[in-house]
């Protein structure tokens, strides 16, 4: 069994090439669809995200949230091209970058946008 989760990344287009504010509000959008989709406490993000700096929010978060869920986290990025510039590359550079140094945390990801 597993955790999925879809959301969109639509909400951070307003951070145009702040890609820090759009990491804060990447992750907004997974613990507001987390809540929506009614995951149990067990399975859920914790209640915030951990502290990181720019450009390593989203890794960081993620990396937690997968250490502390007792399932294998599946995560659906719907709208990722609502993103643009540096904050659509730091949220792909976040995602391969994440697989690449921690295996373990990010055992199997891919990325697939449809435009």
């Amino acid at each position: 069994m597993y955790a999925a989760l879809h959301f969109s990344c639509e909400s951070g287009e307003v951070a145009g090439e702040d890609y820090g504010q759009a990491e804060l509000l990447v992750l907004e959008a997974i613990r507001r669809s987390a809540e929506s989709a009614g995951l149990p406490d067990g399975l859920a993000p914790c209640a915030s995200w951990p502290d990181a700096v720019p450009g390593s929010r989203l890794t960081r978060g993620l990396a937690e949230w997968v250490r502390s869920c007792p399932r294998p986290l599946v995560l659906f990025f719907d709208e990722i091209d609502a993103l643009w510039g540096k904050s659509l590359r730091s949220v792909l550079r976040q995602l391969r970058d994440g697989f690449t140094v921690s295996p373990e945390d990010f055992k199997s990801s891919e990325t697939v946008v449809t435009l």
